[in-house]
């Protein structure tokens, strides 16, 4: 994995999970690892390819990700 590209993004959805596991917006049981190693993937495809991924991009997806994943 590439830890620099990889390490920002972890920590953002595990942040993300923690607080809708905080709030009860989202399954306890819900794998912050398997939905950032998502992102991660996205992320290598966008650099890949030559294209930003951007925050906005990148919070727009974690929100209809996390929609899928909530009580």
């Amino acid at each position: 994995m590439n830890e620099p590209l990889a390490a920002p993004i972890r920590e953002w959805v595990t942040e993300w999970v923690s607080r809708g596991r905080a709030d009860g917006g989202v399954l306890p049981d819900l794998d912050a690892a398997a939905i950032m190693h998502q992102f991660v993937a996205m992320a290598s495809c966008f650099a890949l390819i030559g294209q930003p991924l951007s925050v906005e991009r990148l919070e727009k997806t974690v929100v209809r990700l996390l929609r899928g994943f909530a009580k």
